[in-house]
């Protein structure tokens, strides 16, 4: 997982929960987590970085459940960090869809950020 998101979506930062669920709000994520080799941080480091940086921040996301599947929490956590221009979703593992939204969107239109809302079936993260 960490691999793909290095290779295939160049990001410059990775951050993985393992022990939070996925509607589980933010702010409670990996209190007492363990860091896993060969990222940057988990939840907590990420709600950190986001808080210190100045620069805009795209998020790449393995499917949507791999950021939240908790809406509202989704719209405060956005609504807070101002920074987050865009969310890329990427769900090449298991279609051949990358899909785009524009943080202005997911706040305004509840159509957009709905895809959030839950899963319809167990996503295979890694090989």
């Amino acid at each position: 997982m960490v691999d793909n998101l290095r290779s295939r979506s160049i990001v410059d930062r990775v951050f993985v929960s393992k022990t939070s669920d996925a509607d589980q709000p933010f702010h409670k994520r990996d209190i007492n987590a363990d860091i896993i080799e060969g990222t940057d941080g988990t939840t907590t480091d990420n709600r950190q970085f986001l808080r210190a940086t100045k620069k805009e921040v795209i998020l790449v996301v393995l499917d949507y459940a791999g950021l939240t599947t908790n809406v509202e929490d989704l719209k405060e956590f956005l609504s807070e960090q101002k920074n987050i221009t865009k969310i890329i979703v990427d769900r090449l593992p298991v279609t051949t869809e990358v899909e785009i939204f524009e943080t202005e969107l997911l706040l305004q239109d509840p159509k957009a950020i709905e895809k959030f809302d839950g899963r319809t079936r167990p996503i295979q993260r890694s090989l």
